[in-house]
C-alpha cells in the first residue's frame, strides 16, 4: 500500500507543474480476484449531487492520463459544475456489459490540485438468477399494491365523508319539508277560518241602542259616519242622510 501510495506520489510531482490548471482525482484500482485487470476498463467520476448527466471519464492504465497500470487520473475541472473545495465527488468502474465493475468511493474535495481516492477493486458482476429477479419484481409489484391500497383507503375516507354530509343534507331538507307542510296546513286553517265580525261592521250598521237618542243626535252621527265613510247617502237609526255636491248633509226621519 506504501508504494502505491509512493508510485502516486512521484506521479503526481510529474504531472501537476504542466497542468496548473487542472484539479485531478487520482486512485488505485485494484485486481480482480480472479486475476482481471482494470486496465483498459473506463472510470467515471460525477458530483453526486448533480447526477449522472454530468461526468468525466478516464481509461485506467497506460491508455489513459496516467500512463501507469492500474491508476487511473480524472479532472473534476472538466465536470460542468466544477469541483470546489468541500464538494463531494464520487467515482466508480461502472458494469457497461462487460461484466465486471468496482466499488463506488465518495469523497470530499480539498484545497490543492489533486486528491488521492481510496483505493478501488475490481469485482466481476455475478448475474442474478431468475428466481432473484422474481423476487424483485414481487417487491416492486407488492410496493404498487401497497400504494393503491393506500390510495383506496384515502378514496373510501372521502366517499364515507360525502355519504355522512348528503345524509346531513338529506335530513335538513326532509325536516325542512315536513316544516313547511305543517306551515301551509296552517295557513290553509287560517284561511278557511271564518272572521267573527259584528252585524254592525258586517252590514255597516250602527248599534240599535243608539235609536234611543234625540233626533237630531242620531242625524249628526249619520252624517258624520257619511262625511268618515265618504258615502253620499246613507240610512240607519231610523235616519236617512244624503250629502249634496256642497258637502252639506240633510236628514229625514223615516
Amino acid at each position: 500500500m506504501k508504494n502505491k501510495i509512493l508510485y502516486i506520489s512521484l506521479l503526481l510531482m510529474t504531472i501537476l507543474p504542466f497542468a496548473s490548471a487542472a484539479h485531478y482525482v487520482v486512485g488505485f484500482v485494484n485486481n480482480a480476484s480472479d486475476g482481471t485487470s482494470p486496465n483498459g476498463y473506463v472510470i467515471t467520476m460525477w458530483n453526486p449531487a448533480v447526477g449522472m448527466s454530468d461526468v468525466v471519464t478516464d481509461v485506467i492504465g497506460a491508455n489513459g492520463n496516467s500512463h501507469t497500470n492500474n491508476i487511473y487520473m480524472l479532472d473534476c475541472e472538466l465536470l460542468n459544475n466544477g469541483c470546489a473545495i468541500g464538494v463531494n465527488i464520487s467515482v466508480q468502474v461502472l458494469n457497461n456489459g462487460n461484466g465486471y465493475e468496482t466499488n463506488k468511493v465518495t469523497q470530499a474535495m480539498g484545497g490543492y490540485g489533486y486528491n488521492m481516492f481510496a483505493n478501488l477493486t475490481l469485482s466481476k458482476v455475478v448475474a442474478k438468477s431468475e428466481i432473484e429477479l422474481l423476487t424483485e419484481r414481487v417487491n416492486v409489484l407488492e410496493q404498487k399494491v401497497n400504494a393503491l391500497e393506500q390510495n383506496q383507503a384515502a378514496q373510501d375516507q372521502r366517499i364515507s365523508t360525502l355519504e355522512a354530509w348528503k345524509n346531513s343534507v338529506v335530513t335538513t331538507i326532509t325536516d325542512t319539508l315536513s316544516r313547511l307542510t305543517s306551515i301551509e296546513g296552517r295557513v290553509k286553517t287560517l284561511e278557511n277560518k271564518p272572521v267573527a265580525v259584528t252585524a254592525a261592521v258586517a252590514v255597516n250598521t250602527t248599534p240599535n241602542y243608539l235609536n234611543y237618542l234625540s233626533y237630531k243626535k242620531r242625524s249628526d252621527i249619520i252624517c258624520g259616519y257619511m262625511k268618515d265613510s265618504k258615502l253620499k247617502s246613507f240610512s240607519d237609526l231610523k235616519v236617512l242622510c244624503t250629502i249634496n255636491t256642497k258637502n252639506v248633509c240633510s236628514c229625514k226621519e223615516i
